[in-house]
C-alpha cells in the first residue's frame, strides 16, 4: 500500500515538474486577456487593467534598439550586398534579413526599359528591362558590369516566385533596346499589383510603404506591374495613399524606351513582415513577443495612421463604453475565388446560422448597435472607416479581418476560427504586431473550410467575457 502511494506521489510530482516545464517554455497564452487574468480580475478591475495596460506601453515609440523586434520587424533590411557592378559604382545593390531568406529588395541604378512590352510581369523580367551603358553613347550594355555573386545571394533573401529574382536577374543579362527617349526624374518604385484578395493586397502596400519610408524620395514615380492573372484591387486607394502611382500599362508614351537613374524594386505581398511572421516556424515565437501596444513610431503604426489619414479619418481613440452601448460589427462572407486557379467552393467558410448569430447578439445585448456586412458592397474607405469605428470587430477567419489594423486601441478583434485555422496565425499575428486586442474563439466540430455552425450562446458567453461592457448591469 505504501509503494503504491509512493508510485501516486512520484507520479504527480513528475506531472507537476512536466506542466511547471511547459509554463517556462512555453509562457502564458498569447491572448491579451487569457482565461486565468480573467478568473483574478473582476469585469470593473478589467477595464481598469486595460487602461495600465495602455499606460504601460506609452512611454515607448518603438521597440527597443539591439533586440529581435527591433533587428527583423522594424528594421528587416539588416544586410547589404552587391548584385552588379562596375569599376565606378555599384549597379544593383540588394538588401535582405539575417533571420530568414525571402525577405528582400533591390535598388537598380541607371536603368532603361520599354513599357509597351512589359505589360505583364513575365515580359518585364525577360529582356523589358536592362543596365544603361555607362558610355550613353554606346549601343551595347558596358562590359564592366559583373554579378559579383552570381545571384547567389540575392537567391537567398528572396521568397521562391517573387518576381524580384526574375527582374534582378533579367536585368543584369538584357541587352539594352535603344537609347532613352523619356526621363523620369527621381526615383522610381515598381512593384507587383496581383494581389487576389484584400489581406494580400494591404500586405503590398504596407511594403511598398516600408520601402519608400526606407530608401525615400518625394513625389517618387511609381509602377505597378500586373501578373496578368487577376484584376487590380482599389486603384483609387493607392494614388491616396502614394500619390504618382500608375500601372505600366498606363504609362504615357509607352513605347519610348524610359530611363532612370534610381528604380527600387519592392518585393511581393509573401515577404511582408506579419506574413513571414506567422509562416516560418524559426520566427513564431519571437514575433510574437513583439508586441505593439502603444507604439507609435513603427513601421506598423505609422502605416496604419497613413491609410487612416489616407481615407479622410482621425485616429479617434475612444475610451471603452460603460453603458453597453457598444459598437458591434460583424462582417460575413461571399463565395469567392482568390485566384485562377482555385475552385469556388475551396474558400467558402461561410455560417451557415449568420442570421441566427446576427439575432441573438442584438438581444442579448440591447444597448448594443450591431451591423452585418458584406465587406464587397462596400469602397475600401468605407470598410475602414467601419472598423475604425468599431468597439468590436468580429469575424470568421478569412482576409478581411486584415482590418483589424484600423481598430482603436482599446477595440477588440472577435475571430471566429475554425478547426482547420487553428495553425494558421494570420491575425492574432498582426494584431500582437500591432497593438490591437485580440481573441480566437475556436469554433467546435467546423473540419472544413466550406460551411461552418457556431453556438450562438456559446459565442454570446465568451464576448461577455472578453468585453464585460456588453453587459452594464456587472459594472
Amino acid at each position: 500500500m505504501i509503494r503504491k502511494a509512493n508510485r501516486k506521489i512520484l507520479f504527480l510530482s513528475l506531472l507537476f515538474l512536466a506542466g511547471l516545464v511547459y509554463f517556462l517554455r512555453e509562457g502564458t497564452p498569447k491572448n491579451i486577456f487569457n482565461k486565468a487574468e480573467q478568473s483574478q480580475i473582476g469585469n470593473f478591475d478589467m477595464l481598469k487593467f486595460i487602461q495600465r495596460q495602455s499606460a504601460f506601453n506609452s512611454n515607448r515609440s518603438t521597440w527597443q534598439a539591439g533586440t529581435f523586434c527591433d533587428k527583423f520587424v522594424e528594421h528587416t533590411y539588416s544586410e547589404h550586398y552587391q548584385v552588379c557592378m562596375n569599376d565606378t559604382s555599384s549597379r544593383i545593390d540588394c538588401f535582405g534579413t539575417e533571420y530568414c531568406g525571402g525577405i528582400s529588395t533591390c535598388v537598380l541604378r541607371n536603368i532603361g526599359f520599354l513599357p509597351a512590352s512589359s505589360y505583364h510581369l513575365d515580359e518585364f523580367a525577360d529582356g523589358g528591362m536592362w543596365l544603361n551603358p555607362e558610355n550613353t553613347t554606346a549601343n551595347l550594355r558596358s562590359p564592366q558590369c559583373k554579378t559579383t555573386v552570381e545571384f547567389g545571394e540575392l537567391l537567398q533573401h528572396v521568397d521562391h516566385g517573387d518576381y524580384m529574382e526574375k527582374i534582378v536577374e533579367g536585368v543584369a543579362l538584357a541587352q539594352p533596346k535603344g537609347p532613352c527617349e523619356v526621363y523620369i526624374k527621381g526615383k522610381v518604385y515598381i512593384h507587383i499589383g496581383h494581389a487576389a484578395h484584400i489581406y494580400f493586397k494591404i500586405l503590398d502596400w504596407y511594403n511598398l510603404f516600408v520601402a519608400h519610408e526606407k530608401f525615400g524620395g518625394d513625389n517618387a514615380y511609381i509602377i505597378r506591374l500586373n501578373k496578368g492573372e487577376t484584376p487590380f484591387m482599389f486603384p483609387e486607394m493607392e494614388v491616396k495613399l502614394f500619390g504618382n502611382t500608375r500601372a505600366v500599362e498606363d504609362i504615357p508614351n509607352g513605347n519610348k524606351v524610359h530611363c532612370a537613374d534610381e528604380i527600387v524594386i519592392v518585393p511581393w505581398s509573401f515577404t511582408s513582415v506579419p506574413f513571414r511572421c506567422k509562416n516560418e516556424l524559426s520566427l513564431v515565437d519571437q514575433c510574437f513577443e513583439c508586441k505593439g501596444a502603444g507604439l507609435t513610431d513603427t513601421y506598423l503604426s505609422k502605416f496604419r495612421a497613413k491609410v487612416l489619414n489616407a481615407c479622410g479619418l482621425v485616429d479617434n481613440q475612444r475610451s471603452v463604453p460603460t453603458d453597453g452601448k457598444v459598437n458591434l460589427l460583424v462582417i460575413l462572407r461571399k463565395p469567392y475565388i482568390r485566384s485562377v486557379n482555385d475552385k469556388l467552393s475551396s474558400f467558402l467558410r461561410i455560417l451557415t446560422n449568420q442570421n441566427e448569430l446576427i439575432d441573438a447578439l442584438k438581444k442579448s445585448f440591447p444597448r448594443a448597435t450591431v451591423n452585418s456586412i458584406f465587406m464587397e458592397d462596400h469602397s475600401i474607405c468605407e470598410q475602414i472607416s467601419m472598423v475604425h469605428e468599431a468597439d468590436i470587430f468580429m469575424g470568421v477567419h478569412g482576409a478581411g479581418l486584415v482590418h483589424l489594423w484600423w481598430l482603436t486601441d482599446n477595440a477588440l478583434m472577435f475571430e471566429l476560427v475554425p478547426q482547420t485555422q487553428i495553425s494558421n496565425p494570420s491575425f492574432r499575428m498582426l494584431s500582437t504586431l500591432t497593438g490591437r486586442r485580440y481573441h480566437d474563439y475556436i469554433i467546435n466540430g467546423a473540419f472544413d473550410d466550406y460551411q461552418i455552425t457556431v453556438d450562438t450562446q456559446d459565442v454570446i458567453k465568451e464576448l461577455v467575457n472578453q468585453y464585460p461592457s456588453l453587459n452594464p448591469n456587472v459594472l
